[in-house]
């Protein structure tokens, strides 16, 4: 399944999950603002909650796990606090620093959110098989995962390279290879490209892409023809990420985008060449449609590769 049929799949999909989001939140009886037969909102539900689970938190710390500005969670804390439900405590290693904690009120009123959310949770699954209840366990996880992912990506900008990223680049292809042990003879870190990336792509048919946060290059991947191959045939280059920026869903997007590129450039086949130590990358080539083939093609010079592979765009 190639990337275009992917985002087709996926545009198809996007309604309906809509549709049942929207259903959940209704029968949840989240629209009045309320979480269930609770006098609370549905904020200040979840902060009890994740209060209770951490034991001790700073209103900045609970802010980052409701995904809310500071302010906003301030005025659910002080609401809390009227109603005596959470109080506010020194930390034992630094009195200056305020940590939120729960009272014994607060403790009985997460018993009671989680005893009622239990019962409407159990008497839906006691209405689906065993096998049905492991498709939704599996599917909510997939999609809250899904959902983090989209939600870090808008925080890195995917553009082409420039001249001032060279260095970064260069820097990164050689951390992330040695953290491999893809250093000795035959393995791209020694190509003379690594130190002028902004240049080595400026031919024809050719792209090179960076992901940045913050100003700061994370990776960065490209695309040119094959040498010493037909001229439809493209190679997946130096694509690396550092751990930082890994498993968040942006290998997909960047893959992605060089294989749009490659096929803007009229390519009809992508190459490329990997080390089995990487297995999560070789999962994500697999997952656009690359495949094994049995040895190399053109004249990369890496002979230090030990796995192949290749899709038709």
């Amino acid at each position: 399944m190639n990337s275009a049929t992917i985002y087709k799949s996926t545009s198809s999909n996007i309604s309906p999950i809509r549709a049942y989001s929207r259903q959940l939140v209704r029968e949840w009886n989240m629209l009045n603002g309320r979480f269930g037969p609770s006098k609370l909102t549905s904020t200040r539900c979840h902060a009890l909650i994740e209060i209770n689970q951490q034991g001790l938190l700073t209103v900045a710390g609970l802010a980052e796990r409701l995904h809310l500005d500071k302010s906003t969670t301030s005025r659910a804390i002080s609401a809390l606090r009227k109603e005596g439900l959470v109080t506010i405590v020194a930390a034992t290693h630094d009195q200056r620093k305020k940590l939120l904690k729960l009272t014994p009120e607060g403790e009985g009123e997460v018993k009671a959110i989680h005893c009622y959310a239990d019962e409407e949770v159990g008497n839906a699954l006691a209405l689906l098989s065993p096998e049905a209840q492991a498709t939704v366990l599996e599917g909510l996880q997939l999609y809250a995962k899904a959902l983090e992912r989209s939600r870090l990506q808008k925080d890195y900008l995917l553009r082409h390279i420039a001249p001032l990223d060279n260095d970064a680049m260069g820097q990164i292809i050689s951390q992330v290879m040695t953290e491999y042990g893809a250093v000795g003879p035959g393995f791209s870190i020694n190509d003379a490209e690594v130190t002028a990336m902004y240049e080595a792509y400026q031919e024809p048919r050719a792209a090179y892409f960076v992901i940045e946060k913050e100003g700061k290059v994370v990776g960065g991947g490209g695309i040119a023809q094959l040498a010493g191959d037909d001229p439809s045939v493209c190679e997946l280059r130096k694509m690396y990420f550092l751990p930082s920026a890994r498993g968040l869903g942006l290998g997909k997007k960047l893959l992605g985008h060089c294989l749009t590129a490659a096929r803007s450039f009229n390519y009809k086949t992508c190459y490329l060449e990997t080390i089995g130590s990487m297995a999560q990358a070789r999962k994500l080539y697999e997952s656009f449609g690359f495949e094994a083939r049995c040895g190399s093609r053109g004249q990369t010079g890496h002979f230090g590769c030990e796995d192949f592979m290749e899709m038709d765009l």
